[in-house]
């Protein structure tokens, strides 16, 4: 997965008339920016879900016994999987194909 940051960064530069960005038509920098807050949106989601789960399983640690926290846990670690699958998505290179 590309690091999010360093698009945060090349936008940030651009606007100073700097970086790899500098030069680029304006429809591509308005995707460009379009894509890093999908980027963005889409870590917060899966931190936010991250925290949650967290919280949910430290609850539960001291509410049930053992067989049932294992079975929740590995039923939450699969729904936190396919989240991570889908902030991925967001971060797969043809985001970025002529015409987004």
């Amino acid at each position: 997965m590309p690091d999010p940051r360093g698009l945060v960064r090349a936008l940030a530069q651009q606007e100073q008339g700097r970086g790899p960005l500098v030069g680029a038509s304006g429809d591509r920098i308005t995707a460009l920016r379009q894509l890093a807050g999908e980027q963005r949106e889409a870590l917060d989601g899966l931190l936010a879900r991250q925290s949650d789960l967290d919280a949910n399983l430290m609850g539960l640690s001291h509410e049930v016994d053992q067989g049932q926290l294992a079975m929740q846990t590995r039923e939450w670690a699969e729904e936190l999987d396919t989240y991570w699958k889908a902030t991925a998505e967001v971060f797969r290179a043809p985001a970025l194909a002529p015409g987004r």
